[in-house]
């Protein structure tokens, strides 16, 4: 090496150390205004990101395969047209990175292929402000975000069956002459699987919501009858699976516990944050800081309480009670109201 190259190389090391290492995003899609703007902002000393780019699925199939990245934010619509491919891929070789999909809101097909394969959507043309907030969505789900092998185990899992019942019953309101989505909502909320894929769709970043939508009737008014149409039959599509029961289903097995597989499920769905909080930690709620009365607070009493009810455990306080959590909320004093109310609903 040359005597000038060998000493800047030294010299770029050298100025390397002391400073925090840069995550860095891989922008896999066509340039647009926003990779410009992302390359300006990464470089000011304040930012904690880097950036690579890759403009066909091709080069960034290549780049997920030879390197790690924090998160890819992935054009949908690629001139090589591989960006479910991308996704998949991403998914399979690089599971705990940060996935981020880009769509227009008027290629509903494409949007609907997406949902569980992005950790979060955003819609075209996008701000540099909605993307970096959604980067750093990830820093206020340490507490709860599981491991690499949660994030693997559902790289394969990507719908939950709904009944035929439900199916039927959404589509003939669908297709009714007057229709009320008020009725189709409260069908919706009769099924888990269905009510999750609305939810998902609503509370992506492709509506820009300023709040979080939890009722079903709610999110059908957002995303219009032939998104939820979609979405249903999309669901459907899998209901031949209820028939099957496995055997000896257990966490051991996996690796992982249901609290964990749960919350990062509903997590990768897009869920309001109180609802995957409530499912990741409800064996655990003390993770979180204290914030007063939640959903996770309700079920993780309930689950405890419930679970030694239907069992006929001696009424006294389960030793699973996070009762230090519930005293840094101020509530341990309810719990021998939420412990008789429980026994007398079990009674």
């Amino acid at each position: 090496m040359e005597p000038e190259r060998s000493c800047l190389a030294v010299l770029t090391v050298c100025a390397s150390f002391g400073k925090e290492m840069k995550e860095c995003v891989l922008f896999v899609g066509r340039e647009q205004p926003l990779w410009q703007q992302f390359r300006s902002y990464v470089l000011k000393d304040t930012s904690r990101w880097a950036a690579e780019f890759a403009t066909t699925g091709r080069e960034a199939l290549a780049k997920i395969r030879r390197s790690e990245f924090a998160a890819v934010v992935a054009d949908f619509q690629l001139p090589d047209g591989r960006g479910l491919e991308i996704l998949d891929e991403v998914l399979r070789c690089r599971p705990d990175s940060f996935r981020l999909v880009l769509s227009s809101l008027s290629d509903l097909d494409a949007t609907v292929q997406c949902l569980g394969k992005g950790h979060h959507h955003l819609a075209t043309p996008c701000e540099l402000a909605k993307l970096l907030q959604a980067l750093n969505r990830a820093d206020a789900e340490e507490a709860w975000r599981p491991g690499h092998t949660v994030q693997k185990l559902l790289a394969d899992m990507r719908r939950v069956p709904s009944p035929p019942t439900v199916y039927f019953q959404i589509v003939a309101e669908i297709e009714s002459e007057e229709v009320s989505v008020h009725k189709i909502g409260k069908i919706i909320a009769q099924d888990p699987a269905t009510t999750a894929k609305v939810l998902q769709l609503a509370n992506s970043a492709l509506f820009g919501l300023r709040s979080e939508v939890c009722e079903p009737g709610e999110a059908v008014t957002y995303i219009g009858l032939e998104a939820t149409k979609s979405l249903v039959l999309m669901a459907h599509s899998f209901s031949a699976f209820d028939q099957i029961r496995l055997a000896g289903f257990s966490g051991r097995v996996f690796g992982a516990s249901h609290a964990e597989l749960g919350g990062c499920l509903l997590d990768l769905w897009g869920l309001p944050t109180a609802i995957v909080e409530a499912v990741a930690l409800h064996h655990t709620p003390g993770l979180l800081p204290p914030r007063g009365f939640s959903p996770l607070t309700a079920v993780h009493v309930a689950n405890v309480l419930a679970g030694r009810a239907r069992q006929h455990d001696p009424p006294t306080m389960p030793a699973d009670l996070d009762r230090q959590y519930l005293k840094s909320i101020g509530l341990e004093h309810r719990l021998a109201e939420w412990q008789s109310a429980c026994a007398v609903g079990h009674s």
